[in-house]
């Protein structure tokens, strides 16, 4: 590819460019407001740890306690939140069920994850883990960088540009662009395996996949699955201390309606394992 093509190029890779948030984990422990991997939660005294009921990977059914992924210091993420999509102050927390990781493909996967949103610091304290929570699904408490970076899509249909050069462009921009160990908040998903917008969408109507809706339905998915965005992914994460995989070196994604991110409801999100 010539000079003049790459910078031809560059300019039609840069209109699908958006906004997001990176996140690179250190280990280290944060200071105690400060963006962070696991750890324990800081939550208000009337907080209620969330549990799930799942089918773990020995076909056992029982309620287990989700695990704390991610804090997110919220007036840290707004220096990087150029669109200003997230709210600018408070505290975000992402849980999940680690012992039956669900992929989100099912109805019955409602409640494995959550997000709670804290608007005032100052009346949070750390909770300590439950009893039953088992040590091997804690993650232990990492530190949090965050930067902004434009994001690009997995795939991207440019005429006459080929996957290793649109990857080399996009990574002009965004040296993270779809690498191992990606976490961010915000902006495109690094998918694995297929869309997940639809898949938000068809478990939000009432299905459990699109196989099983009339053409009918299939349209009102298609219709709305716009209405979803990225609110964040989780990588694997692999330190001295623990190696957590989601699945075969996958990542999770939580998602969110846009509406919903806009009224700060985080309530209805939605989570998405994809795995190689």
């Amino acid at each position: 590819m010539t000079m003049f093509n790459t910078m031809k190029y560059a300019r039609k890779v840069r209109q699908y460019a958006k906004n997001e948030i990176y996140l690179k984990y250190k280990e280290e422990k944060p200071d105690k407001y400060f963006s962070k991997l696991g750890g324990k939660p800081l939550v208000p005294s009337d907080f209620v740890w969330p549990y799930y009921t799942g089918e773990d990977f020995d076909g056992i059914v029982e309620e287990r306690p989700l695990t704390l992924v991610a804090s997110i210091n919220l007036e840290e993420a707004s220096f990087c939140d150029e669109d200003h999509l997230l709210p600018s102050k408070g505290l975000l927390l992402f849980f999940y069920d680690l012992h039956t990781m669900p992929a989100g493909l099912e109805a019955k996967d409602q409640g494995c994850a959550r997000v709670y949103y804290f608007t005032d610091l100052s009346i949070l304290e750390e909770r300590d883990y439950p009893e039953d929570l088992d040590e091997e699904f804690i993650i232990p408490e990492l530190s949090l960088n965050l930067s902004k970076q434009l994001s690009f899509p997995t795939y991207c249909e440019v005429e006459g540009l080929d996957d290793k050069n649109y990857q080399k462009i996009c990574r002009k921009y965004n040296p993270y662009f779809y690498k191992e160990n990606n976490f961010k908040l915000l902006g495109y998903p690094d998918i694995i395996q297929d869309e997940m917008e639809g898949d938000c969408e068809t478990i939000y109507q009432g299905y459990d996949n699109s196989y099983t809706t009339s053409l009918v339905d299939q349209k009102k998915i298609l219709a709305h699955k716009h209405e979803w965005m990225l609110l964040f992914q989780c990588n694997s994460i692999c330190t001295k201390e623990t190696d957590i995989m989601f699945g075969d070196f996958g990542s999770i994604y939580y998602w969110i309606k846009k509406e919903d991110l806009k009224n700060k409801d985080f309530s209805h999100i939605w989570l998405i394992l994809q795995c190689f």
